[in-house]
């Protein structure tokens, strides 16, 4: 692996791109506490050190392509641990799998993503948006940085690789130019400006598809078969029974079918806990 910690047209642990990573991060963990009491999460870009990864023992390596440019390419990586003392902070429970915790992990860092993009956007003038590509093996080459913070009383790091490609976009009118100092203090929060000190703010354009069951049946396979224009299937919720909002699959409302405007809608009659709603998005 061959990383390049200065460069020119590299960005540095002091570049507002990585301030912005510093304080996304820490702002989706805020926003994402299932348990309660957690405290806010204290991220600080720093100064890569390579070295330290080749002594991961379970590395996880996720990638994003920024667009417009396509060839523009970010990785984040880290140990094994990471994500499990994220979900610890967040106060996830201890009973759930480590599949579980992988994917909050990566949900995690898809919304730093946007992140970080809502403010690439707004200083660049030109709408970034992260993809995540599926080869998301470590990196050969690129400058880094590290994303650092404190969870149950140790020190954990993420490591952020970027492409020239990501460079030139990040800076077009800056190759060329000196790095930015390191900075002195942890990554404040404004970086990514969220108004209202909302830590939902930045992840609110974040869409969701929500779904409506009006109940289910079983259904031998021959009887499935049979089924032509005209057949009625009963489903095992009668008309009295309040119908299912749902998202990614789970409960998260009960209410009665309504007509709006000549549509079916929804009237809202009981709604699950917040804490249960943000689980439904992970």
């Amino acid at each position: 692996m061959r990383i390049e910690t200065n460069g020119a047209d590299s960005v540095t642990s002091g570049h507002w791109f990585a301030q912005a990573w510093a304080a996304a991060l820490g702002d989706v963990a805020e926003a994402l506490d299932l348990g309660g009491g957690a405290g806010p999460l204290e991220v600080r870009a720093a100064k890569a050190d390579p070295e330290t990864w080749k002594s991961w023992p379970d590395p996880i390596w996720q990638g994003h392509t920024w667009l417009p440019n396509p060839k523009a390419r970010l990785w984040l990586g880290c140990d094994g641990a990471v994500p499990e003392a994220l979900w610890a902070h967040i106060g996830g429970p201890e009973d759930d799998t480590g599949e579980q915790v992988l994917e909050t992990f990566r949900e995690m860092i898809n919304q730093a993503a946007a992140g970080a993009a809502a403010e690439a956007t707004s200083r660049l003038g030109t709408p970034m948006q992260p993809t995540p590509f599926a080869d998301a093996d470590a990196p050969e080459a690129g400058w880094a940085i590290e994303l650092r913070f404190q969870a149950q009383g140790q020190e954990y790091a993420l490591a952020l690789v970027g492409d020239s490609a990501l460079s030139q976009t990040l800076n077009p009118s800056e190759v060329g130019t000196p790095d930015a100092p390191e900075p002195a203090t942890p990554a404040s929060k404004a970086a990514v400006q969220p108004t209202a000190g909302d830590p939902f703010e930045m992840i609110r354009e974040v869409h969701l598809e929500l779904s409506v069951s009006f109940g289910d049946t079983v259904m031998p396979l021959a009887d499935v078969l049979k089924l032509s224009s005209g057949a009625i299937i009963e489903l095992n919720r009668s008309v009295s029974d309040p119908v299912e909002v749902l998202v990614n699959d789970s409960v998260i409302a009960r209410g009665d079918v309504v007509v709006v405007d000549g549509n079916y809608g929804v009237r809202i009659t009981e709604i699950v806990s917040r804490r249960a709603r943000v689980r439904s998005m992970l």
